[in-house]
């Protein structure tokens, strides 16, 4: 838990003054991994999922574009040839 509270206090530093949306998208992105910012202009969205994105560290892709994807695609075709 320790990560997330470092986590929550960086997000709460940066987003000053809301801690309620800091807390939901910290909720989301643990919860599903999955967060939809919807809000009127200059309200920070961007630089929050921005913030989120850079402070939570890499992750590896979702759906694999990479190799293990090509492994996958190519046992089908041997499996159905």
């Amino acid at each position: 838990m320790a990560g997330i509270d470092r986590l929550r206090a960086a997000v709460s530093f940066f987003m000053r003054g809301q801690p309620e949306v800091v807390d939901l998208a910290l909720t989301c992105l643990l919860g599903s991994g999955n967060l939809l910012l919807e809000d009127g202009p200059g309200v920070g969205k961007t630089s929050l999922a921005r913030f989120l994105a850079t402070a939570s560290g890499p992750r590896p892709p979702v759906g694999g574009h990479g190799p293990a994807r090509a492994r996958r695609a190519r046992a089908r075709v041997a499996l159905t040839a």
